[in-house]
């Protein structure tokens, strides 16, 4: 998860948060990323970036980012998961919380 933080394309504050559970809602403001002016994220997919979802068995989890055809969630109870985002639209597997 700390390549998360390291490649980030967003705010690097947020990213380091995230990896731990934690949300911020808007940039820092005073990391490299925010002092070029590059802090918000572009990542996209069917949940933004850092917004809480539920699934079915695993419960409530938060969005961490976008790797080309995968997302990274961490769930509350189970930990970490990297999904397909084809299966997670096609099945329904994760709603908003």
């Amino acid at each position: 998860m700390m390549r998360l933080v390291a490649e980030t394309t967003g705010c690097r504050g947020q990213a380091l948060l995230a990896c731990f559970g934690e949300h911020l809602d808007r940039p820092c403001g005073h990391c490299d990323q925010c002092a070029a002016g590059e802090g918000v994220a572009t990542e996209a997919g069917p949940f933004p970036v850092h917004s809480t979802v539920r699934h079915a068995t695993w419960g409530q989890g938060m969005v961490l980012r976008y790797e080309e055809d995968r997302m990274v969630v961490l769930f509350d109870e189970v930990g970490y998961k990297t999904l397909s985002v084809a299966v997670v639209e096609r099945q329904g597997l994760l709603d908003p919380a």
